[in-house]
């Protein structure tokens, strides 16, 4: 505004010249100083509007560049991202039982990147053995006497001389059938897990439906039923005499004996070779009954 305000004032001086040449005869000098300043004016303005074109143009170009950094900022948050996935976190405490992946290995993204724990490609297999269990088979003839919270002798195939001891934690509603045998899985808690027992051993549970103290017990070979009536061989003077006996609970080893027998008592088990009668000096498989213990089945 103000380069044309500067050309209209030379305009005018410059007309004012030429009437005051024509009118005054004033010195042609004054009118080529006049001329001058119209064309010094008029550059003025010429450099001020390239002025405000370049302005113009300056302003585009920040708010290009502004667009530019924000973009230049998502690709840096998402490259931030995609590195955080490179780093897998444990969801628990627990020590690595198995590794299915290597180093430079793609995998596929899921809810986690445990074993059973989510869709996407497993990376380990994380085990917590500060809690061990027992995934037992139960007979569908016995489940009825299995219940949660019940107390299982734990006998672990690699320490036979070691017990242990579970509860039941889960009782599976869904039947396994195998080779017409149906079973139903049982989770059993070892209550008493020790450093020595490792994830995949082989153990046999015992379920306790029911406890006794300071019993009779005999080997379940021993005791014959016949009529509903329980008969055992007890060795007396060298011969065998059959005698009947009342019997309590059993186990898939022991049977109690509540009547008709006497701790230390020689009881037969098995007769080695045919044997119609009894004789004296036959050889015979003998054990003495055991006091103590409890029936389980």
């Amino acid at each position: 505004r103000a380069a044309q305000a500067r050309l209209d004032q030379a305009k005018a001086s410059f007309e004012n010249a030429k009437a005051n040449s024509v009118q005054d005869k004033i010195r042609n000098q004054d009118v080529a100083a006049a001329k001058a300043a119209l064309r010094q004016a008029k550059a003025s303005l010429d450099s001020a509007l390239a002025n405000s074109r370049q302005v113009s143009i300056k302003a585009a170009d920040i708010q290009s560049a502004g667009a530019q950094v924000v973009r230049n900022k998502a690709s840096v948050d998402n490259a931030r991202i995609q590195l955080n996935y490179t780093t897998v976190t444990a969801p628990r405490d627990g020590i690595i039982l198995q590794k299915y992946v290597e180093a430079g290995t793609i995998v596929t993204s899921g809810k986690s990147s445990f074993a059973g724990t989510g869709a996407g490609t497993s990376i380990v297999q994380l085990g917590d053995l500060s809690k061990m269990y027992v995934l037992a088979s139960v007979d569908e003839t016995d489940i009825a006497q299995v219940r949660l919270g019940q107390t299982v002798d734990v006998q672990i195939d690699a320490y036979p001389e070691q017990r242990f001891t579970g509860k039941v934690t889960k009782i599976d509603p869904q039947t396994v059938t195998d080779q017409n045998v149906t079973t139903i899985p049982v989770k059993v808690q070892v209550v008493n897990a020790s450093p020595t027992l490792k994830p995949g051993m082989n153990a046999t549970c015992n379920f306790i439906v029911e406890k006794r103290d300071n019993v009779l017990l005999v080997p379940v070979e021993a005791v014959k039923e016949r009529s509903g009536r329980h008969f055992i061989t007890v060795l007396q003077g060298g011969k065998q005499v059959v005698r009947p006996v009342k019997t309590g609970l059993e186990g898939d080893e022991t049977v109690e004996i509540t009547a008709g027998l006497r701790e230390g008592e020689l009881v037969v088990t098995a007769v080695i070779g045919p044997m119609p009668k009894a004789q004296a000096g036959s050889p015979l498989g003998m054990r003495r009954p055991r006091g103590g213990g409890r029936g389980a089945r």
